[in-house]
């Protein structure tokens, strides 16, 4: 595994919400609860905001900030 692929949620509370996005601290709780629940990697519940019962307005942030972590995993990696 790459240094650069984040699994815990302490990553994901420093940078979900900058620049603003929109994501708000309930909507990271859920985030860790879906990944405690799945045990998925964390960055991989973003991907399915429905699965936590995001509201749209949440779900419309997280599927973009999934793909920005994604991209710049892919960048690192190589």
């Amino acid at each position: 595994m790459s240094n650069c692929k984040p699994k815990g949620y302490y990553f994901l509370r420093r940078v979900i919400n900058f620049p603003p996005r929109g994501i708000g601290m309930k909507t990271v709780d859920k985030c860790v609860i879906q990944a405690e629940k799945k045990n998925p990697e964390m960055i991989e519940v973003l991907n399915f905001p429905e699965d936590m019962g995001s509201a749209e307005k949440q779900a419309d942030s997280l599927t973009p900030f999934y793909g920005v972590i994604k991209k710049y995993n892919k960048l690192c990696q190589n």
